[in-house]
């Protein structure tokens, strides 16, 4: 039996899927993939034969309205019809290995048969070989009674009650047996850890629909992991749902599209279905003590030097418009020396400014 199927990177981009996907939604799709799984196992050939349109659903898992899935997949020659029967269409083409599931178990079965046969042969050969050694042997065995006893002395009556009573002794004396080791349970809210964990879970079309539009392609065990988690408690949203959230912040979350993607299991376990696009708060200048005082407001400082500096002169500039300092007298001591330069330099810069404006 077939335990997986082969699905192409560029499934969920082919024209005939979109056209699916505008008809029937997410569902359809689902429906799709659930068909091709069921037909891998009890279908390998592609053939539906036997089954009606009924069928043919259920087996696909559809929900919707009774004759819309098949009535889109014969439309979009998902499944071609011949002769009365339902064929999926292309699928030998597609899915070479799987289809050709009962041809391996021919071989194998028709392997195994003759390898078990020569091994018969065999064991029978050598069967007989023994009987006759056995009965060639047998003459040669009863030639010779003496062979056959002892030289030893019989032991004595006591000395053998003692040996017959330990033996029982020892008899009743079982050895404990070993504690086996048990394996530790998996934790019943997780699945169980698998190469395939794909194996029979019905989730399983619609989880890789939704990690094929993620934007982080890493981490696809860890994340179908908590898909069944979440699955199982009640706490998965809709396919559709978690298809349309991803799509939505893979566009317009500016953290997102600035590569700051967490893995999907992690987004996952924090339901970030629920989450709103984020942007970046817009960048406001602070007014400085300059600006307060009829100054030009100096751009934001990017360094901690520029920092110091712009600050030192802001005070400075402060000082000046409420008259600390009046020409060139000297502030008094609680000023130290760098505000003094400072507002000389702010005072210096001022006049120029004047007597630039007088001569224009």
């Amino acid at each position: 039996m077939n335990t997986d199927i082969r699905l192409s990177v560029e499934f969920f981009d082919h024209p005939k899927v979109v056209k699916l996907k505008r008809r029937l939604g997410l569902e359809g799709v689902f429906a799709l993939q659930m068909l091709w799984v069921w037909a891998a196992q009890s279908r390998p050939d592609g053939v539906l034969s036997g089954m009606d349109e009924e069928d043919i659903e259920i087996a696909a898992r559809w929900d919707g309205e009774e004759g819309r899935l098949l009535e889109a997949l014969v439309s979009l020659r998902f499944i071609d019809s011949e002769g009365g029967e339902y064929i999926l269409h292309g699928w030998e083409e597609h899915q070479a290995y799987a289809s050709k599931a009962e041809e391996r178990r021919s071989k194998a079965k028709a392997a195994a048969d003759a390898r078990w046969g020569n091994a018969k042969k065999e064991t029978q050969g050598e069967s007989s070989n023994a009987k006759e050694c056995s009965e060639l042997c047998s003459e040669h065995a009863t030639s010779m009674p003496q062979a056959s006893l002892s030289n030893a002395p019989e032991p004595e009556p006591e000395q053998e009650e003692k040996t017959r009573e330990r033996e029982k002794t020892c008899a009743r004396v079982e050895p404990s047996p070993l504690p086996e080791e048990q394996a530790e349970p998996w934790p019943q809210d997780s699945p169980q850890r698998t190469d395939s964990p794909s194996k029979g879970n019905g989730q399983h079309g619609a989880f890789k629909s939704c990690f094929a539009v993620y934007p982080v392609q890493q981490g696809e065990e860890d994340a179908w992991r908590e898909w069944c988690r979440l699955s199982k408690n009640g706490t998965l949203a809709e396919c559709s749902v978690v298809y349309d959230a991803i799509l939505l912040l893979a566009a317009e979350d500016e953290r997102w599209r600035d590569g700051f993607v967490p893995a999907m299991a992690k987004w996952l376990r924090g339901k970030g279905w629920n989450d709103k696009p984020y942007a970046k708060p817009a960048a406001q200048e602070r007014a400085s003590p300059a600006a307060v005082g009829g100054c030009t407001a100096l751009p934001a400082a990017k360094t901690e030097w520029q920092k110091n500096k712009q600050e030192q002169r802001n005070m400075a500039a402060l000082v000046l418009s409420t008259g600390g300092i009046n020409g060139q007298e000297k502030l008094d001591s609680s000023a130290t020396c760098r505000l003094e330069h400072d507002v000389r330099h702010e005072l210096h810069a001022r006049r120029g400014a004047v007597a630039g404006r007088r001569v224009g």
